[in-house]
């Protein structure tokens, strides 16, 4: 493959990649306000059938980024990065943003949840956990240990910002005495 085409390549599949990806988190926050209706309602059989859903969808979000970013890392630094807005962040895009609240509000009812649930919602959260893994590992890919774009020179490098991120939104899986937390220690 010639230089242009390549770097043609690597633009387009960054792009396309992340409107992938922006897709899924949009069918993601559907389906955990799904979730958040149904088991506010007692209805558990569909409140399942929700969390089951998140989780696949979280999953093929994981794909869409290990999608975006398969090109050469030289490329994201000579055509990628520059194509790029300055602080160029997820976090800026409403749909992640309404992602993030829908899993914080998640909160009380993953801390009182019947056992039919339990299971689910552990998959759930190792498929956040792998998710933001999988983040890191693009930014590993692409820039090492240097900063985030979001952050101001010299403070945080992008993997060490999504674990502090990772951390945050895995919280509300682990509330004091969760279900969740007694079924991931036995």
């Amino acid at each position: 493959m010639q230089s242009a085409e390549r770097e043609h390549s690597a633009k387009s599949r960054w792009k396309s990649g992340h409107q992938v990806f922006i897709g899924l988190i949009q069918a993601l926050t559907l389906a955990l306000t799904g979730f958040d209706r149904a088991f506010a309602n007692g209805r558990i059989r569909e409140a399942k059938e929700h969390l089951v859903s998140a989780s696949k969808l979280m999953g093929a979000s994981i794909q869409a980024m290990r999608f975006a970013a398969d090109f050469d890392p030289k490329d994201y630094h000579r055509v990628v990065r520059p194509s790029m807005p300055e602080k160029f962040s997820g976090l800026d895009a409403l749909d992640h943003k309404l992602m993030v609240q829908q899993i914080r509000g998640m909160k009380d009812r993953l801390a009182d949840l019947p056992p039919a649930l339990q299971p689910d919602a552990a998959e759930l959260e190792r498929t956040v956990a792998r998710a933001y893994d999988a983040h890191s590992h693009v930014c590993e890919r692409f820039v090492g240990r240097e900063m985030s774009l979001r952050e101001n020179p010299h403070e945080t490098p992008a993997p060490d910002v999504l674990l502090n991120f990772k951390t945050m939104r895995l919280d509300p899986f682990a509330p004091t005495d969760s279900v969740l937390r007694r079924t991931r220690n036995e």
